[in-house]
C-alpha cells in the first residue's frame, strides 16, 4: 500500500516536471489567465452598459466607473423583484445579492471555459509518453493504477494551481477598474 502511494506521488511529481519542461504548464496558466482577464473585462463592460441603461431609465446621471450603481440597486425593492421574477428561490436571490456581480460573471464563464482547457491539456497527458516510448518503462516500474492515478493527481494539481492563478485577473479588474 505504501509502495503504491509512493509510486503514485513520484509519477505525479514527474508529470509536473514534464509539464514545466515542455512549457505545457506555462501554456495552461497563460491561456487561462488571458481568458479569465478578458471575460472579466467583458463583464465589466456589460455591467457598465447595464448601469448606463438603468441610469437613463431612472433619469439620473450616468456613472463613469462601473459598479458604482450596483450597490444602490441592491438596496432597492424594484431590483429584488426583477431578479426574483427570473429566479424563483428567494433565499438564492438574497445570497446572490451579497456576492459581487463580477464574481458571478467570472464563475459562469469559468464553468464553460474550464472543461475545454482541461481537454486541451489532458490530451498531452499520455501522448508524449507514447511518442517517445517512455510509457513502457513507467509501466514496467509501476503498476497501471499507479500510473493513471499519478498522472491524474499531477494534472489535477496543475489545473488547480492554474484556476487559482486565473482568479487574479478578475480581482485586478474589479479592484482597479470598478468601484
Amino acid at each position: 500500500m505504501i509502495h503504491s502511494i509512493r509510486d503514485t506521488c513520484y509519477i505525479a511529481y514527474f508529470h509536473i516536471l514534464r509539464a514545466i519542461r515542455t512549457r505545457t504548464m506555462l501554456f495552461l496558466f497563460a491561456i487561462y489567465l488571458l481568458i479569465s482577464g478578458g471575460t472579466a473585462w467583458f463583464g465589466r463592460a456589460i455591467i457598465h452598459e447595464f448601469e448606463k441603461q438603468t441610469a437613463d431609465a431612472l433619469m439620473v446621471p450616468q456613472t463613469k466607473t462601473p459598479g458604482a450603481m450596483m450597490e444602490i440597486l441592491r438596496t432597492q425593492d424594484n431590483f429584488h423583484r426583477l431578479i426574483s421574477n427570473m429566479v424563483p428561490d428567494l433565499e438564492l436571490v438574497e445570497w446572490a445579492m451579497t456576492i459581487p456581480i463580477l464574481t458571478i460573471f467570472h464563475y459562469w464563464i469559468s464553468l464553460f471555459v474550464l472543461p475545454f482547457i482541461v481537454a486541451i491539456i489532458g490530451a498531452e497527458m499520455i501522448a508524449p509518453s507514447i511518442k517517445d516510448r517512455s510509457l513502457r518503462y513507467e509501466i514496467l516500474r509501476t503498476g497501471r493504477l499507479e500510473l493513471v492515478m499519478g498522472r491524474f493527481l499531477g494534472q489535477s494539481l496543475l489545473i488547480g494551481v492554474g484556476t487559482l492563478l486565473a482568479c487574479i485577473a478578475p480581482l485586478i479588474v474589479g479592484h482597479f477598474f470598478m468601484v
